[in-house]
């Protein structure tokens, strides 16, 4: 699924909690002072894709990030840099004014720069999805990646994915307790994509990625909210018959959107009284962000419809032929008002040279605009 990507270069007032964003049926949460998201190179972060956000407290929000180029300091190109696979950011909007810190496990006297987030098998790096905060608590999914030797810098295989807890995300980011716990092994369906908080449940997009399924078929996830601690143990799917079952099987999962994409977001809007999802055009080398639309977050889904265009893949030039744009999605907790949306969406190329040499891309790329 993502080696696709990447080796042709990588919820009476019911309310209803996403991921990102807690709502009343009938109002909106009151939102954070709005600020114009950017996540520039900086104090050594030099570019990385991935791009989830998960609010943390007023204002304040997680970024998360896959592959990432880091350097000193003071670097300002990716030249002589080094790729790590995870990165993750904490973003503040104060006053109107925004500011990012991104963290990492940087490079000290024999030892070169790491991940923010490490397994305990050093073979195994984490890619994050998507994430929640619960009770003081925020958990995170992180997919297990191997890259076996000499498959160049995009060979890759998911054998799974791990549900990382933080247990004291208030305090600075150097300091977090984190500990992990095993979601899944399987090796083609991955749960975490886009995640709805909606007690007693978390709700846990997946895309399939097997023989049968070949264009990122969405299905449904869910773990009790009572029983993160042994999340494997407890995750059901939702089964064809609409009922949910224990367990995963892809052969009886129901499969919501057949042509979606590894990544994306599934957000409740109010304003519309609708769910909706954001993702990359489905076509491989398409520039085009698209949305669906859903009065139930178990569908019926629409077909998708265009939402945005991604500049990057239509210049005029010869090396914009080979850049591809991806990993689109929705930051609900950002909106600027009703009807409004804020998305992110991440270019990569299929030479690396260019990814390495060229600061305008492999980053996130955040554009405003409004449901249609």
């Amino acid at each position: 699924m993502w080696k696709e990507l990447r080796s042709r270069a990588a919820s009476v007032l019911a309310v209803v909690c996403t991921a990102t964003l807690c709502i009343a049926a009938k109002s909106s949460a009151p939102r954070a002072e709005i600020c114009t998201p950017s996540l520039p190179a900086s104090d050594g972060w030099l570019g990385g894709d991935g791009g989830y956000s998960i609010p943390l407290r007023n204002g304040v929000t997680l970024w998360l990030f896959a592959d990432t180029f880091v350097g000193g300091n003071r670097a300002k190109t990716r030249a002589g840099s080094h790729m790590v696979s995870n990165t993750i950011g904490i973003s503040d909007c104060t006053d109107g004014r925004w500011h990012i810190n991104y963290y990492w496990q940087r490079a000290s006297a024999g030892r070169a720069a790491r991940a923010y987030f490490t397994a305990a098998d050093p073979s195994v790096s984490y890619w994050p999805f998507d994430g929640f905060s619960f009770q003081g608590k925020v958990y995170l999914v992180l997919t297990r990646v191997v890259k076996p030797p000499g498959e160049g810098p995009f060979g890759f295989k998911i054998v799974g994915t791990d549900l990382a807890k933080v247990a004291n995300s208030s305090e600075n980011p150097q300091r977090w307790s984190i500990s992990y716990l095993r979601l899944t092994e399987s090796l083609f369906f991955f749960p975490g994509a886009s995640i709805v908080l909606q007690p007693p449940y978390a709700y846990l997009f997946a895309v399939l990625d097997d023989a049968s399924h070949r264009r990122h078929s969405i299905v449904l996830t869910r773990v009790a909210l009572s029983r993160l601690d042994r999340p494997a143990d407890s995750i059901e799917y939702l089964a064809r018959d609409g009922s949910w079952k224990h367990g995963l099987d892809a052969h009886d999962q129901r499969i919501m959107v057949e042509d979606g994409a590894p990544e994306f977001s599934v957000r409740y809007h109010p304003e519309i009284g609708k769910w909706v999802l954001v993702q990359q055009n489905p076509r491989f080398g398409s520039a085009e962000i698209d949305v669906r639309f859903a009065d139930r977050m178990e569908g019926p889904w629409s077909a998708y419809r265009p939402l945005a265009s991604e500049p990057e893949m239509i210049r005029q030039d010869a090396q914009a032929k080979e850049i591809f744009c991806y990993a689109a999605r929705e930051h609900a907790e950002l909106h600027a008002g009703p009807r409004a949306l804020l998305l992110s969406y991440a270019c990569n190329s299929r030479n690396f040279g260019i990814t390495a040499g060229d600061m305008s891309i492999y980053r996130p790329v955040v554009v405003r605009t409004e449901l249609p």
